[in-house]
């Protein structure tokens, strides 16, 4: 068997092998990285996630570094920069609407990301490495979930664990 490497438009044609149909909002709480931060973006644009609730408390700025890691097209990608207060209302106002809010965290209810409820819709949050999620919007969650891990480490890289919990998600609809 032939393994030979397609080309961008061959790959493009074949996107439409699989039809994404449950709905994933990120929030991102106060991540510092810019790579980071442009990785989810990209893998924003790859899972098709409907939007990208971005809090920071310094200034979010999008950089032509920022542009060529995420490979950012404001008509591909739907963002918006969020304060706190604005963060939790848009948690309420999901919740409100069906969403599964999920918090990508270790806690003492947190159970393995296998294990995350079946939704259609989803809002996963993701906090900065060093602090985790804030505590306003762990109030705002119906559920916890965590990478299982083995090992010195006892957890990912954000961008590598919302691309795990992201996948999760697209794979089951496979």
């Amino acid at each position: 068997m032939e393994h030979e490497q397609l080309n961008y438009e061959e790959v493009m044609a074949r996107k439409d092998e699989v039809s994404f149909r449950k709905d994933i909002i990120l929030l991102l709480d106060d991540l510092r990285l810019p790579p980071n931060i442009a990785g989810i973006f990209r893998l924003g644009d790859g899972l098709k996630v409907s939007k990208i609730l971005v809090f920071c408390n310094e200034e979010f700025v999008i950089s032509k570094k920022f542009r060529s890691i995420s490979r950012l097209n404001e008509d591909h990608i739907n963002y918006e920069i969020i304060d706190e207060q604005k963060g939790i209302q848009h948690l309420q106002r999901l919740k409100d609407e069906g969403y599964h809010i999920a918090a990508l965290e270790y806690t003492s209810s947190s159970v393995n990301l296998p294990e995350l409820k079946d939704s259609d819709k989803y809002v996963i949050i993701a906090g900065a490495e060093k602090y985790g999620i804030r505590e306003s919007f762990l109030k705002c969650v119906d559920q916890s979930v965590h990478i299982p891990m083995q090992g010195n480490i006892s957890s990912l890289n954000v961008m590598q664990a919302v691309s795990i919990a992201a996948y999760e998600i697209r794979r089951r609809e496979m």
